[in-house]
């Protein structure tokens, strides 16, 4: 494996190459099937992962502060070593893995429908293409936390980048209330790379957000009514327009019988 600086003074304090124009590293991908040299166990649950320090450590402030982590024995009958070993209690297996498999292939596994990763398959029939879409965003937004959580910047952006691609998709979202719900529960509320995502495709479609039974659901969610309260302002406006327009249509004899729901809201103001 090539050293992770340069011979000359300017040296590489172990940042790895993942920029856009630059492939991964292709010694991650072949050393992650060398278990025999693996000197980090990540267990999570019932998984238990064989990695490598080299590789995880750089990529990752979490994991590089983990010196601390307890030493796992192992022999044999001719050879003896020593490997840390870090579980991970809060999390849950799939994530772990697509985490690690991002770290040594710059990829992690996005389809909720069919995974398979370097280190165990996963699968789940989908329904519908909503449900696909739902859990496919509901993946990255794990996927962004993870990043966020484990001190990878890259992860983060990546993930943000694939669940804004989906965000581009049509109206309406299956039960949107919950990856609402899942962003703004698993990031900071002064992280707003999701949440800005969020609340962009919210005022896009406002109208099917404020009318429908969306709103409701997000009112009622602890976690989501962060967003509602969020787009109050931007409701307040949109219905302000409305009546705004309403009023101009009646005195330029262009507009119907006002219904009265319209009725009430023109009383108001």
């Amino acid at each position: 494996m090539p050293p992770m600086s340069e011979p000359d003074g300017n040296k590489q304090t172990g940042s790895l190459p993942q920029g856009k124009d630059e492939p991964f590293p292709s010694g991650f991908i072949r050393l992650k099937n060398t278990l025999s040299a693996s000197d980090l166990v990540v267990r999570c649950g019932d998984a238990s992962f064989d990695v490598h320090k080299a590789v995880i450590y750089p990529q990752s402030t979490f994991f590089a502060a983990q010196d601390h982590a307890y030493t796992l024995i192992t022999s044999s009958s001719s050879t003896s070593a020593s490997r840390s070993v870090v579980v991970l209690q809060d999390d849950i297996p799939t994530t772990v893995e697509r985490l690690l498999s991002y770290l040594y292939t710059g990829e992690y596994g996005d389809d909720a429908a069919a995974h398979h990763s370097p280190f165990f398959a996963c699968r789940t029939k989908v329904a519908s293409l909503g449900q696909w879409r739902h859990d496919t965003m509901l993946l990255h937004a794990n996927m962004y936390a993870a990043g966020d959580r484990y001190g990878v910047l890259p992860l983060k952006a990546a993930a943000e980048a694939k669940f804004k691609a989906i965000t581009k998709q049509s109206w309406p979202f299956q039960e949107f209330h919950i990856i609402v719900a899942r962003v703004y529960a698993s990031t900071p509320k002064e992280d707003r790379g999701l949440r800005d995502v969020i609340f962009q495709l919210c005022v896009d479609h406002l109208e099917e957000v404020s009318a429908g039974p969306c709103w409701k659901q997000m009112m009622a969610d602890h976690a989501a009514v962060a967003l509602g309260v969020e787009l109050v302002p931007k409701v307040v406006e949109m219905k302000d327009k409305e009546i705004r327009d309403l009023k101009e249509r009646l005195r330029g004899g262009s507009a119907d019988r006002p219904n009265k729901k319209q009725k009430t809201e023109l009383e108001r103001s």
